[in-house]
């Protein structure tokens, strides 16, 4: 067999790569192999490790490498070959980690993109090189970060931070769509192994809508760009991978300050036709940063000289605004003025192109007159008529020529006085108008003639002319088509002035957020119970792309379909995602760890299946290990924006790790895979520590201020049953206490246990326990008392008796101060330092910022002088010594009579001598009367002489 084994260069996707190598048996009996792997490296498996080869035939050696990290492997595992020498086989890899690069053009790492000031409505694009490094191919997205730390969005950078946030609270409502001001052109995609594309990233900021009246301010922009890998979504790459790259897009939308002097309203002043008027317009650039590129649009009857050109930051241009009178009337115009600028083009939308962003409005008002030439009539040359004028008003006359006006002066001088006072209006034919003036004329119209003064005959044919019914008919159809379009006015220019009154209402910004604040109820068990008997109930409500992120409860889909049914969803469940929808197809977690799995427990761990998208679609899991097969719900048809769950259920029958990998496909078509791993073990608890130091806690009374808790914790899926053994030193001494002494702990929780040192003088400071787990293993608990350190001092330092009496008990009292912040504990180390003399207790303790009392009793048997100390031991402290001295006096007493002398008594009375007792000693005596035999004798100590 060869003895090298090369995988080559693979990617970290958390696979498992196998390769087959050969073992051949070139002799003429079978032959024994045995693999032998002692390497460090979990991640390599030998399949079959052992085995018999036949004679001349070949055996594969299966090697597995898990791909679950990164890092070069080159391992050596040992082939012994019966009647062979042991060869070693080396296992070379390199496993590399999937990742995207991005750069600028000239392939220069990029780690942010600035695209400066453009104004609102404009565009720029800036172009970045995306790179795929890695031997596998792999589908791409890019995603704009809109919740990320450190994200600005439409904030006034350069103003202060009061400000700012004033203006943050004053304009509350949501922005524009982030995915309209910044977009990446293509946004998914897929690249080849180590394969580059060119991706076109815009900026096009939206003014944010203000209040009626104020003017837009600058709006700067600071987000992230992430350029991801669509397989880290499905399980292709190790759990600790970071396959995306983050990219930082900044710019800043600023609006178009271009303002024409000295208003917006021209007047020019009225002219004659065929003449023109002049005004000047001064169009101003107050943004600093950007230039403006400008165009006049064209106009009837006004011209702009120029008609186009660029302003420079802070720089002004004079325009001529002409008015050219070509027709009579009043003109009242609007005259737009386009700024050009870099759009988005319709055609691509990876590139730019010059076009009208912003139009800028000017009121143009001019009036047009005509100078007015009355017609003068002529006479026919023959008949001195002045022409076909059928209908010359008297008020007329006075324009026909001198020859007419003479003559019908002097013929109708009586004419015009008899009808100065008419008020009907007459005409008057001349000769040879008579055919036009005979012809059908309205019915209040008097032709008279030139020459006479009777009316002239007028010819109304009644089979064509109209009668007064007639003409009033016709009057009333008139006034009914004249109202109806007076109506048809009127309701137009009140839709005109309604939605102007509405445009100005809404550009009023209140502040106000629909649906901010509002908490969306709880479900909970009982409102279910009081749904149960509608008739109507939804199985999936389609959820927002926030809510399915979130994942709450109420997103689950209560009916949960295995395979598509309805026409609807076998047209979705067959289609083939494109890499940005597969990103939105999310599958969690992608590494399932069951932890510390007892034998034979069943653990059970849910797999959240999350649709973004709206259209359904169909996962489906593969299980292909026993441990695995208690699992259900294996296949799913999702509804759009729905969130469901896939309970996983794991039992195993042997000990050790468990680790495999589950595949899955999103529409048959798209693969994904997740890891399964647990620890199978024992039933076992585990100690916080395994020794446990109980310091003094002051605040504690004496006796109970040695304590500390142990915390005992259930990693396995099952409860725990636990009783505390104490171990007995061979002193056959232990103070120590553990409590609770049995329990419970719940799977996957933790016990807190009372530790209690018992102090005392003689208290052992170490004590020992064991954990014993019901069916589990055993663990000792190693428990140490540090003791804290005192201030002790004596009250008196020396106990004087001065002069004890004999055989009689004399008490004195010793006091102990304790300064110290713990309790201290004494031991007298000699109890009877001197014959008679007895110290108590012998034993006790000082509470903190306390005393105790030590009682000396002392009765002396004899006559003696004594001056001796005693020592009292402190633990860990230094021993005080306490001195006792003083003397033993004998009794001296004088009685003031010698004998009683009782002269005769009567039977029934008594008789008293007094008598007086001095005791000449230093010490108290005491005397004792034995009148026990001499019952008729008593003696009576007078109380004031006493």
């Amino acid at each position: 067999m060869d003895s090298l084994l090369d995988f080559g260069c693979i990617v970290a996707s958390s696979q498992v790569v196998s390769k087959l190598h050969p073992i051949t048996n070139q002799g003429s009996a079978p032959g024994v192999f045995q693999v032998e792997y002692s390497g460090g490296n979990s991640s390599l498996g030998f399949l079959p490790s052992n085995g018999v080869i036949a004679a001349g035939t070949t055996q594969w050696l299966k090697v597995e490498l898990r791909t679950d990290r990164p890092g070069q492997i080159d391992d050596k595992a040992l082939v012994k070959l019966q009647n062979c020498s042991t060869v070693v086989l080396s296992i070379r890899a390199e496993v590399v980690e999937q990742q995207l690069e991005v750069s600028d053009l000239q392939e220069s790492p990029l780690s942010c993109l600035w695209f400066g000031p453009v104004y609102f409505g404009a565009s720029c694009v800036q172009k970045v090189l995306l790179r795929n490094n890695a031997p596998l191919a792999c589908d791409w997205v890019c995603l704009l970060q809109e919740s990320t730390a450190g994200t600005e969005v439409g904030t006034a950078l350069l103003k202060s931070t009061d400000t700012t946030l004033l203006e943050g609270m004053k304009n509350c409502s949501s922005p524009h769509a982030l995915s309209q001001v910044f977009e990446c052109v293509p946004a998914h995609g897929r690249l080849g192994p180590y394969d580059k594309t060119t991706v076109a990233v815009r900026f096009s900021p939206i003014c944010r809508r203000r209040r009626f009246g104020n003017p837009a301010n600058r709006q700067d922009y600071c987000l992230f760009l992430l350029f991801d890998i669509v397989g880290c979504k499905h399980g292709f790459t190790h759990h600790d991978a970071n396959s995306s790259v983050e990219v930082a897009v900044a710019g800043s939308g600023v609006p178009v300050a271009l303002v024409p002097s000295p208003s917006r309203t021209f007047n020019f002043p009225s002219c004659a036709t065929g003449q023109h008027s002049d005004l000047l317009c001064m169009l101003q650039n107050l943004c600093p940063q950007l230039p403006v590129r400008f165009r006049f649009r064209k106009l009837a009857h006004f011209t702009a000289d120029p008609t186009a050109g660029t302003i420079a930051p802070g720089q002004c241009q004079d325009v001529v605004l002409t008015f050219n009178a070509r027709q009579q009337g009043s003109f009242q115009l609007h005259q737009k003025i386009d700024v050009l600028g870099w759009v988005v083009s319709q055609k691509d939308s990876s590139s730019t192109e010059v076009c009208c962003f912003h139009t800028i409005s000017l009121h143009l008002s001019a009036t047009c007159y005509t100078v007015r030439t009355p017609p003068q009539p002529k006479l026919h040359p023959a008949l001195r008529s002045p022409g076909l004028r059928p209908h010359v008003r008297l008020s007329e006359l006075a324009h026909c020529s001198m020859l007419a006006r003479a003559a019908t002066a002097k013929l109708y001088k009586h004419r015009r006085q008899r009808s100065e006072g008419t008020e009907a209006e007459e005409f008057l034919p001349f000769p040879n108008d008579r055919t036009l003036s005979i012809r059908p004329a309205s019915q209040h119209r008097q032709y008279r003639t030139i020459f006479t003064e009777v009316p002239r005959y007028r010819c109304v044919d009644t089979s064509y002319a109209f009668t007064e019914e007639e003409e009033e008919q016709r009057r009333r159809h008139w006034q009914i088509y004249t109202d109806f379009i007076k109506q048809l006015r009127q309701e137009r220019l009140d839709k005109i002035r309604d939605r102007q009154q509405r445009t100005v209402k809404e550009d009023v910004n209140i502040g106000i957020v629909p649906s901010q604040g509002l908490v969306p109820p709880e479900l909970h068990i009982r409102d279910l119970e009081s749904k149960q008997n509608s008739e109507v109930t939804p199985k999936h409500s389609p959820k927002p792309k926030s809510e399915i992120t979130n994942g709450s409860p109420s997103q689950i889909s209560e009916v949960v379909k295995t395979v598509p049914s309805t026409s609807q969803q076998v047209a979705d469940c067959s289609r083939t995602l494109t890499p940005l929808e597969l990103y939105q197809v999310v599958i969690c977690p992608l590494l399932v760890d069951f932890g510390t799995v007892c034998l034979q427990s069943v653990c059970v761990q849910k797999l959240h299946l999350i649709n973004r998208l709206s259209v359904y679609v169909w996962i489906e899991l593969e299980v292909d290990c026993p441990e695995l097969q208690g699992s259900s719900l294996l296949s799913q048809v999702l509804p759009p924006y729905s969130h469901s769950s896939l309970p996983l259920t794991f039992q195993s029958s042997q000990f050790g790790p468990f680790y495999r990998s589950l595949t899955y496909t999103v529409n048959q078509q798209h693969p994904g895979q997740l890891l399964v791993q647990a620890q199978v073990g024992p039933l076992a608890l585990e100690l916080s520590s395994n020794l446990q130091v109980l310091p003094p806690t002051p605040l504690m009374l004496a006796g109970s201020e040695y304590t500390n808790s142990v915390t005992l914790r259930n990693p396995c899926n099952c409860a725990a049953e636990f009783t505390w053994q104490p171990v007995i030193p061979q002193s056959g001494l232990l103070l120590f206490s553990v409590r609770p002494a049995t329990g419970t702990v719940e799977p996957h929780k933790e016990l807190d246990c009372e530790v209690v040192w018992h102090p005392s003088f003689s208290s052992p400071l170490e004590g020992d326990f064991d954990l014993c787990v019901h069916e589990g293993d055993t663990q000792r608990l190693h428990c140490v008392a540090k003791v804290g350190a005192t201030a002790i001092q004596l009250a008196e330092k020396r106990i004087l008796f001065k002069s004890v009496p004999l055989n009689t008990t004399s008490v004195r009292t010793a006091v102990l101060h304790n300064s110290g912040q713990n309790h201290a504990y004494y031991q007298v180390v000699e109890m009877c330092p001197l014959p008679g003399m007895v110290l108590s207790p012998s034993e006790g303790v000082v509470p903190s910022r306390g005393q105790a009392m030590l009682q000396i009793q002392f009765t002396p048997d004899c006559v003696f002088k004594f001056d001796t100390k005693v020592e009292i031991a402190l633990r860990n402290m230094k021993s005080v010594e306490l001195r006792v001295a003083g003397s033993v006096e004998p009794p001296n007493v004088d009685f003031s009579v010698s004998h009683f002398q009782f002269c005769g008594v009567y039977c029934g009375s008594q008789q008293v001598l007094p008598f007086s007792i001095t005791n000449h000693s230093l010490a108290m005596c005491r005397v004792t009367f034995d009148l026990s035999k001499y019952q008729e004798f008593s003696v009576r100590v007078c109380r004031h002489l006493a």
